[in-house]
């Protein structure tokens, strides 16, 4: 009787009594930290306590900045060339950063948290601390291997990978028990892969690839049984996680969301109880500038006026043989090829092709246009189309990008698997191999002389070499370094005197007129970049030597803290 009396009470006071309803998980918080409109690469400590990140000061200089999060005071640690890839060291004491010396090479610098005297780490970037702070890992894209490096003597070993991991990456983070490693990846064809290896080089597995889509920035949570990472579809940037086994790091379920649809950059760190997440909100576009040379002598200057306004991306603007049309990509992820006015004014789309296009170029007869894209998952190829539109061509036999197509009949091209110069015939489709051996490392930018018989192109030769200008000669082979430093060329003089290039320098460009004999440069004009313009990411293109047409690129971001970002974190 006595247990029938109580289990009809605990079912009256199921029935009867008040329920209390389920606590709602905590909803992400998220904090401005940053007004300057120009940071990027935040990096918070493990415990919370201070924000370091990036601050763009001029092209391509930035200062390293840490801020208290608790007094909110924040001082400059460091100064340098493309700082990029901020992190802690464990204690908070230490902050690591790689960025370009002056020879345009790379390094890793460490620096005390409040300043002072850094010490390099030649040819090192991209790395992650271990957790008890003595070790950093380092991925090689020049060895094509993981590397181990000793953060008192600098001294690196290798990991024992095999071949199956993809040539380059693009992040790594150190696991919580010491055992693991986690990269981003991405091969020739810029597919993207999320790979773990174990510091012993006995186990390495992919946990994640997506063919189409970007997906990058792993980092571990703090008890390192999931990896969080970011995930960019379309123009949504989304971070998502996979549960994974702490001692193997082998995926335990599914990636799941974690939080979709907000405005992330493409890097961010997590603090180790694993509550607070810093990141970027980032809006970035591109339009075109008319740059015009006024004056003569010391008095010349650059007139710039716009071309294009608004959020859709334009980029990799060509002026037509008779410079009245300037022929250019425009879209966002997809893009496709239009020609404009080169007054500016209404551009006319030429493709329709749902696809990824760049670098289109003239014929020489101006009826013409070759471009490079590539569709799904096929290969980036030379595409053709006609100026009166049409059915593009699409070649199926010419695999590369950076078309140039001036003087003659044939079409100039970088390849990307096996690097070479090679020669497109747009009449039979044939290819041929300009260089008699393939190249150590990327040409680009490649521009015929008027005469045919000279290739003006970027080039870094090997890993120990300057980057710079050099003139290839098809007829003999030759290769000549013309000038050291970033300048990139744009085109040539009608008489083939010069050759036109763009140098970026502290708060602007110059334009320069180089001879190809010699290599001495004559600065035409200063070009200033200021906010409305932003950076020029591929050189300008000119026909005539006064008229140049520049890609500005504006990205202003900020840097935010998010609180209860994982609802799965109590």
């Amino acid at each position: 009787m006595a247990f029938i009396a109580i289990v009809a009470s605990v079912v009256l006071a199921v029935i009867f009594l008040p329920h209390r309803a389920p606590q709602p998980k905590a909803s992400a918080i998220h904090k401005q930290i940053t007004f300057t409109g120009t940071a990027s690469n935040p990096a918070i400590s493990s415990d919370g306590k201070f924000l370091a990140y990036a601050d763009n000061i001029a092209v391509n200089d930035r200062r390293i900045m840490v801020q208290d999060m608790v007094g909110g005071q924040t001082i400059e640690v460091a100064r340098g060339r493309n700082c990029y890839g901020l992190c802690w060291s464990p204690d908070g004491a230490e902050l690591a950063y790689y960025g370009q010396k002056s020879d345009e090479t790379w390094a890793t610098w460490i620096v005390p948290r409040l300043g002072g005297t850094a010490r390099e780490l030649d040819e090192v970037s991209v790395v992650a601390w271990s957790p008890d702070g003595t070790r950093l890992g380092h991925w090689s894209d020049e060895k094509k291997q993981l590397l181990i490096v000793n953060r008192t003597t600098g001294e690196s070993q290798p990991v024992s990978t095999d071949k199956k991991l993809p040539p380059y990456a693009e992040d790594l983070d150190w696991s919580p028990s010491g055992k693991l490693i986690v990269l981003s990846m991405y091969d020739e064809n810029d597919k993207y892969s999320i790979w773990i290896v174990s510091v012993d080089g006995l186990r390495q597995q992919m946990i994640l690839e997506d063919p189409q889509f970007w997906g990058g920035t792993p980092r571990w949570s703090p008890r390192g049984d999931a990896i969080y990472y970011l995930l960019e579809r379309e123009q949504t940037t989304s971070l998502w996680k996979v549960p994974v086994s702490p001692d193997s790091g082998k995926p335990m379920k599914p990636p799941l969301p974690v939080l979709e649809g907000h405005q992330i950059g493409s890097y961010f760190t997590i603090t180790n109880d694993g509550k607070k997440l810093a990141y970027t909100r980032e809006t970035g576009n591109n339009n075109l500038w008319l740059a015009s040379i006024e004056g003569s002598g010391k008095s010349q200057r650059a007139d710039v006026k716009p071309l294009t306004r608004g959020t859709l991306n334009s980029s990799s603007p060509n002026f037509s043989p008779d410079g009245k049309s300037i022929v250019c990509v425009r879209g966002a992820d997809k893009t496709d090829v239009y020609v404009m006015p080169a007054e500016g004014g209404t551009a006319r789309r030429l493709t329709f092709l749902d696809a990824w296009v760049g670098g289109p170029v003239w014929s020489p007869e101006g009826n013409e246009i070759a471009f490079f894209g590539a569709q799904g998952e096929e290969p980036v190829r030379i595409w053709k189309v006609d100026t009166a539109g049409g059915q593009p061509r699409k070649f199926d036999r010419a695999e590369g990008m950076w078309p140039g197509w001036a003087p003659g009949p044939k079409v100039l091209y970088q390849t990307y698997t096996r690097l070479n110069l090679m020669a497109l015939d747009p009449a039979t489709g044939e290819v041929a191999s300009l260089l008699k051996e393939d190249a150590d490392w990327l040409m680009v930018w490649p521009t015929w002389s008027p005469d045919g018989k000279r290739i003006a192109l970027r080039w870094k030769k090997g890993p120990e070499s300057q980057a710079g200008l050099w003139l290839f000669s098809p007829g003999d082979s030759s290769l000549v370094l013309l000038r050291k430093g970033p300048a990139m060329p744009s085109g040539w003089s009608a008489d083939g005197k010069w050759i036109y290039a763009w140098e970026p320098v502290s708060g602007g460009g110059d334009i320069l007129a180089i001879s190809p004999e010699n290599g001495q440069a004559e600065v035409l004009c200063h070009v200033p970049l200021g906010p409305e313009i932003g950076r020029v990411w591929l050189p300008p293109n000119t026909v005539d030597g006064r008229h140049f047409v520049v890609t500005g690129h504006t990205s202003p971001s900020d840097v935010w803290i998010m609180e209860h970002f994982d609802p799965d974190i109590k």
